[in-house]
């Protein structure tokens, strides 16, 4: 029997968890699962609350602002792993040390290449064909612990955050259902790291997502597909409000004779903007504490066409 505990606030975790109570009957015994309490777990993007599936399957659940504080609680569960699955707190060493095996966390990268924070966003707006889900044994590094399974995860450029996340998803169930019969039989295999090709992708804020008109149809489709919901959005401004883009699509990549962020038509199919090569459709948008917008007239949202984005 391996007695294993899961910290986690989002869907994949609670994806995980599913697959994990299908083995309680086949050697893993869940002790427990840590959570952040709800209220502050909504704050977050791609929360969920686990509640209601702890309370039917008896299983108990702890909620935790920071995991490295419950190290006394986890040390009397003497668990043999940790799974630590969509939690952004880096893990002490005290807590790294505490199961007999290891924990064990997910990227969404083909490590070691493509370490480091927003990794989805960051794939998405540079525009990768494709990607990769990584198990892998956490140490005190970033996303540097030694590999136990990789399986790619194939992108396009109809892919968003979201559906990107979908596939994360998918993949991680397939992945976990191949594991952890490893994982009771004393059988997980490791593979370190090529730390020679270690690549990193620096931390994003909401702030940062400010579309820069400067660049090109394809750039700023990119930056919109990997910014929409659920994270936090690109956007623009105009006439000094706030202007959030959920959803773009190119129309042309041509040489144009407009300005950056010069509104060219505002029709059924949306708003049409310059960029510094080609023009794009905003299909989705909204100004911040307003509704959204779906549907589009010229001079329902006091937008003409002749009229600069981004001031």
């Amino acid at each position: 029997m391996k007695r294993i505990a899961l910290v986690s606030r989002v869907q994949w975790g609670f994806e995980a968890l599913y697959i994990m109570l299908e083995y309680r009957s086949k050697g893993l015994d869940i002790c427990a699962v840590f959570t952040l309490p709800e209220e502050e777990s909504r704050k977050h993007s791609n929360y969920v609350s686990f509640i209601e599936v702890c309370h039917k399957n008896s299983l108990s659940m702890i909620e935790t602002l920071n995991i490295n504080d419950e190290t006394e609680r986890i040390k009397e569960m003497e668990l043999d792993y940790i799974f630590i699955l969509g939690w952004s707190q880096l893990l002490g060493q005290e807590l790294l040390e505490l199961p007999k095996l290891g924990c064990i966390g997910t990227h969404p990268a083909r490590l070691p290449k493509d370490r480091g924070r927003a990794p989805v966003t960051w794939q998405l707006i540079k525009g990768y064909h494709k990607s990769a889900l990584t198990f892998f044994f956490i140490d005190e590094g970033v996303d540097s612990g030694d590999i136990i399974m990789q399986r790619e995860i194939p992108l396009t450029l109809e892919d968003t955050c979201r559906s990107f996340y979908e596939k994360i998803i998918g993949t991680g169930k397939s992945m976990l259902n191949d594991i952890l019969p490893l994982l009771i039989n004393n059988r997980l295999p490791r593979t370190p790291q090529d730390h020679r090709y270690a690549t990193y992708f620096p931390r994003r804020r909401p702030e940062d997502g400010i579309i820069d008109w400067n660049s090109n149809a394809f750039e700023i489709y990119n930056w919109v597909r990997g910014l929409t919901r659920p994270f936090p959005g690109a956007f623009t401004f105009f006439n000094g409000k706030k202007l959030f883009v959920w959803s773009a699509r190119i129309e042309s990549y041509v040489d144009v004779d407009k300005p950056p962020g010069y509104v060219k038509a505002i029709d059924e199919d949306g708003i049409l903007v310059s960029t510094a090569k080609g023009w794009i459709y905003l299909t989705i948008v909204q100004f911040e504490g307003e509704g959204e917008i779906t549907q589009f007239k010229a001079g329902e949202m006091g937008m003409l066409t002749g009229n600069i984005l981004g001031n």
